[in-house]
């Protein structure tokens, strides 16, 4: 081997044969391990792993104006090292307590908007609906008729009200067509009529309009015009009424076709006979129009009919039909 050392060339001589180069290396590895010796280690036995760290942020209303942002810096310091520990995480905005931060305020608002039941009452409920479905069609409702009423009809009225015999209605107008004929003196059925009509009559207020018709065999008109329930016209009519008597036979389709003309909302019309055929119902039903009709049919004995024309016609038209047995008018009086 041939080394050049300063010029010279040595002959079968390295560095591990050299005795300098042996005592400089090893001066220069003691100097070395000093140095890294003189460096200060960190000392992790000396973190405490149940260090809570605080993390403090801004949370800016919208409605104020945006703060500026600070120059970043540089976070920790030397040997301090990341992910250990618990995080305390405070959230507030400029000049407020966490309690009373924007983010605070945010969550107030969503919590607030929440029912007690766990829904939020912003949202309408769906609409319920029943039946077999949202179809359109040409019905105009269930049961037949026109609405409310004894077995169908057009239902009761707005207005004033009264009752007759405890039928009771709700009208601006009434008409009373009552039987007078012969076989009303039977059972006193007559006076308990003319009394029930005295106590209907006082039942209308001022603005209520009335009419009476009385037949047997001809209709007569007490007066042919509706008159104002005002305390002098019932007054006259309680006069007019004394003189009142049962006589004659009995027309009671002529009568309550005239009393139709004086254009009442309701009538009541009271009969001591169930003489009405089909055809004269569906005659009296084709004059009719709006007005409603109720029926009280006086009778001796009990009511063994389960439909006739006279109740076909009543309900009809909106109206009732009610049964009364004269018998029990005798044993009233005594």
């Amino acid at each position: 081997m041939t080394i050049w050392n300063r010029g010279r060339v040595i002959s079968g001589e390295s560095p591990l044969t050299d005795g300098r180069s042996i005592l400089s290396s090893a001066a220069l590895h003691v100097l070395l391990l000093a140095v890294l010796i003189s460096v200060p280690i960190p000392r992790l036995a000396s973190f405490e792993a149940s260090t809570t760290l605080t993390l403090v942020g801004e949370v800016v209303d919208p409605a104020e104006p945006t703060p500026m942002i600070p120059t970043p810096t540089p976070g920790g310091a030397p040997g301090d090292l990341g992910g250990l520990g618990e995080i305390a995480v405070t959230v507030k905005g400029p000049g407020e307590t966490a309690n009373e931060s924007a983010l605070g305020r945010l969550l107030d608002e969503v919590l607030t908007t929440t029912g007690t039941d766990g829904r939020n009452p912003s949202t309408p409920p769906l609409p319920s609906t029943t039946g077999l479905g949202l179809l359109a069609d040409d019905s105009v409702g269930g049961g037949g008729g026109f609405g409310g009423g004894s077995g169908g009809g057009r239902g009761r009225g707005v207005g004033p009200g009264t009752e007759f015999f405890g039928v009771k209605e709700n009208a601006g107008s009434f008409a009373y067509v009552i039987d007078t004929s012969g076989s009303m003196a039977r059972n006193r059925a007559l006076n308990v009529a003319k009394a029930e009509l005295l106590a209907s009559l006082e039942r209308l207020p001022p603005e209520a309009r009335f009419g009476v018709v009385f037949y047997s065999l001809t209709p007569r008109f007490y007066e042919r015009t509706l008159l104002p329930a005002n305390p002098a016209e019932k007054a006259k009519f309680r006069n007019y009424l004394e003189n009142v008597k049962p006589f004659g036979g009995t027309d009671h389709i002529a009568a309550l076709r005239e009393s139709l003309k004086l254009g009442a909302e309701v009538v009541y019309f009271l009969t001591d006979a169930e003489l009405m055929t089909e055809s004269e119902a569906e005659e009296v039903l084709r004059q009719v129009g709006s007005t409603r009709i109720h029926a009280i049919e006086f009778g001796v004995g009990p009511d063994l009919s389960t439909t006739n024309p006279l109740k076909n016609l009543t309900r009809a038209t909106g109206g009732s039909h009610r049964y009364i047995d004269t018998n029990t008018f005798n044993r009233r009086s005594r």
